[in-house]
């Protein structure tokens, strides 16, 4: 029993640490394009760095909401334990994505009423 909620925790984890990373990146990729000023990069260019860092953190929206879904779905002691450490670990989080900060809302409500 404690080995599987300790498994629960570390999958809890996993998707958190996955999110926050594609969160990072793409706002980094944002950032190095705002803040360098190279003259050989046309508006395009930085256009373009725009559009990949933006699809990127769709990208990670979508990935945390459909890992979320899933343990929201399955109904055990197993799912309630990763969801409620994915509540744990980004409750208090200002820096989260749109869909993401609802999907925290969410938990919040179905986890603890």
């Amino acid at each position: 029993m404690a080995e599987e909620f300790e498994e629960a925790i570390k999958e809890g984890k996993r998707i958190v640490r996955e999110y926050l990373s594609q969160l990072g990146w793409a706002r980094t990729s944002t950032q190095t394009a705002v803040r360098h000023i190279i003259p050989e990069w046309t508006r395009e260019e930085r256009e373009e760095i725009f559009r990949k860092s933006d699809k990127r953190l769709e990208d990670a929206e979508e990935k945390f909401g459909k890992e979320v879904d899933a343990y929201r779905k399955e109904n055990t002691e197993f799912a309630r334990k990763v969801l409620e450490t994915v509540y744990g670990q980004l409750k208090n989080r200002r820096d989260l994505g749109f869909f993401a900060k609802k999907m925290i809302s969410r938990l919040k409500e179905e986890l603890y009423g």
